[in-house]
This record gives structure tokens, sequence and C-alpha cells, in this order.
């Protein structure tokens, strides 16, 4: 919402738009219509930094978004009062949160599970954009994409050509795309569901080359590809409706809850996972013991720790005196990839029940007959 009103307001702002106002005052004939379209003119850029400094506080590469203003700001050059209010507004109520930044940026590059970026990364981010759970070939694919940016360079190519300062709704769809892939070297954060904010401006390119299609002696052309991208979303509908759901915690505390003793053990991997099994644990009654793998949740230093060797000696003092576990693997490829929780309670007690859900795996341990 704020990476959009940031968007609009850095429009407004640029001197198109002040050619616009201009033009409108001069045309109003009574003076008390005048001065208050020219009020909220001086209203954009108080507005502007708030909502930029509003996306940062939001998440953390929110801050994408006033690096975007700024880059538009400087391309399109507006009034210089203007501008130099709206990023002194920004900085006024953002900064106050750099030191919280800080800190989080340091837990971010000494640690992530975000994947060093590739140029398929790239394109499958565009397709998720284009259409996502496409069904079909990949060439299907492949022509799916390439249609969709046909038409925002057809867009690009017909706004650009008409107005000078329509470098705004590019530069917000690349920019920050550019930034987070720039970025990567440093600590990988090109996530596809950071930029969602971005596409608003790519669909907007996309309809402007499909306006630009209609204007071609072909003009047959325009409606066809209206239908096109009709018919593609609604077989990504179709797909998404069709694909694996999220991770069933209320299956797993159904399960833990028909097999547990009171006397029970949970042992989570990650510790964060723990959150939504206790969602569902706390409806159903279920109060067993639990305990996050290397470390609880609440005294983690990341989301996600990994587990070492290090850490077993801490899950022999979990499990001394129990007589079952249950260890709820979940996201282990991360935090556990080498199985070490796995391995340090096999080496005390027996595997007797285990249960695969999708993107959750429960094991009940049980110490060996006779102990």
């Amino acid at each position: 919402f704020w990476g959009l009103a940031s968007l609009y307001l850095t429009a407004r702002l640029t001197p198109h738009a002040s050619r616009i106002t201009h033009h409108a005052s001069r045309i109003m004939h009574h003076a008390s219509r005048t001065t208050h379209y020219a009020r909220r003119t001086t209203q954009f850029p108080l507005l502007l930094g708030t909502s930029a400094a509003l996306a940062a506080l939001t998440h953390g590469l929110g801050l994408l978004v006033p690096l975007t203003v700024a880059l538009c700001l400087f391309l399109t050059r507006p009034p210089r009062r203007y501008a130099l209010f709206a990023l002194a507004t920004f900085a006024l109520l953002w900064l106050p949160w750099l030191p919280a930044f800080i800190y989080q940026a340091r837990g971010v590059v000494y640690r992530f599970w975000i994947p060093w970026p590739t140029w398929r990364d790239v394109l499958d981010a565009l397709h998720t954009f284009h259409a996502a759970y496409l069904p079909g070939p990949t060439w299907l694919r492949w022509a799916v994409d390439a249609f969709f940016l046909v038409l925002a360079g057809l867009g690009i190519w017909s706004t650009t050509r008409r107005r000078d300062d329509a470098c705004v709704v590019p530069t917000f769809w690349l920019a920050p795309l550019v930034i987070e892939l720039a970025l990567s070297p440093l600590r990988p954060v090109f996530q596809p569901r950071t930029l969602i904010w971005t596409t608003f401006p790519y669909y907007v390119l996309v309809v402007a080359g499909v306006r630009a299609l209609g204007t071609w002696r072909a003009r047959g052309l325009a409606p066809l590809a209206v239908a096109i991208i009709l018919l593609v979303q609604i077989l990504g509908l179709r797909g998404w409706y069709a694909s694996p759901p999220p991770e069933p915690w209320d299956q797993a505390v159904s399960i833990v809850q028909a097999h547990a003793q009171p006397d029970d053990l949970l042992l989570f991997n990650a510790a964060w996972t723990q959150l939504p099994f206790e969602y569902y644990a706390t409806r159903a009654g279920l109060g067993l013991e639990a305990h996050g793998v290397p470390a609880d949740i609440a005294r983690a230093r990341e989301l996600e720790p990994l587990t070492t060797p290090a850490d077993v000696a801490r899950i022999k003092r979990l499990v001394a005196g129990r007589s079952r576990v249950w260890l709820i693997y979940s996201h282990e490829w991360y935090t556990d990839p080498n199985g070490i929780t796995r391995r340090a309670l096999e080496r005390r007690f027996t595997l007797a029940r285990a249960w695969d859900l999708a993107g959750i795996k429960i094991r009940l341990y049980t110490l060996p007959q006779g102990e």
C-alpha cells in the first residue's frame, strides 16, 4: 500500500504533473478553488515523505521504496523545494529506526535462508508475476513470459516517447529489482515476495502496451492480447487451487494429541515452527512441555539457528529422564541439514512411530524395552 502511495505521489510531483497543475490553475476562475488546488499540491511532498517512511518501517526491504523515490526525483527533477521537503520528511520519520535496522541487517548478513540468486531465479520471479502456477509445458511458460515482456516494452516505448517524465513508472518497476540483485553479492535478499509492490507499475506498463496495440492498423491485436491475459490468469488460478496445501500444523497437533502421554517431551527443529504448532495445540488443549533445537525461539539470536555438534549436550540435557520424545522436523534442510538432532536421539531412543505431512515430519522416539 505504501509503495503504491509513494508511486502515485511521486508521479504528482513530476514536471508533467506540475504543468498540469499550472494549466489547471489558469483555467480556474475562482480564486478560492485555485488556492485550494495549490494547497493540495504543496501537501504532496509531505505525504510522499510520510508514505516512503511508512514503507521502510513496515519491512526491512521497504527501504527500497524511498530509494526508488529518490531516484525518480533525481531523474524527473521536480521543483527542488518539493523534492528536498519530501526527502527530509522521510529522514525525520525513519532515522529513529536506523539503529534497529542496522542490528537486523547485521543478522541477515551473518546468515540468512535466501540462496544466492541466478538468472533463472530472476526469470522465475518474472514468471511468478506473469502467471504463477500456470500448468503446461516449458515452451508455454517461455511464450507467456515473452508475451508479457513484449507488452511491457511496448508500454515503455509508447509512454516515454510522449512525455519526458514518463520514467517514473518504469523506474518503480525496475529499480527495486536491480537494487536487490546488486545487494545480493553481499547477502542474498532477492525474493519475489518482497517485490510484489513493483508489479503494479509493471502491470501499468503492460496495459500501456495493450493500449499501444489499439493505435495500430491491426487494432484487433489489442482485444486478442486482453483475451490472452485473461486466459493465462484463469489457468494460473486453476493451477493454484490444485497446488499442494501449506504445512498442515492442525493435523500435526491432532496426530500428537492422539498418541501423546502426559510426560512426553516435544522438540522442534526449527524453533520457530513451535509457534504455529502451539497455536493449534492451545485450542486443542494439548499442554506438553516443548523446546526448540538448538535454542528456544525466545532466546535464539536468529529466526532459524543452525544445529551444530555443540548443541548435542543441550539435547541430552533436555531428554534426560524422559521415556518418550517427539521430534517435529520442519525446514530441517536449513536448520539441521546433517540430521544432528535425529542422530542424537537415536543414540538413546528407538524410533517407534513416524508420520510425514506436507513440509512436516513427526517422529516419536521411545526408550528400548527393558530401560
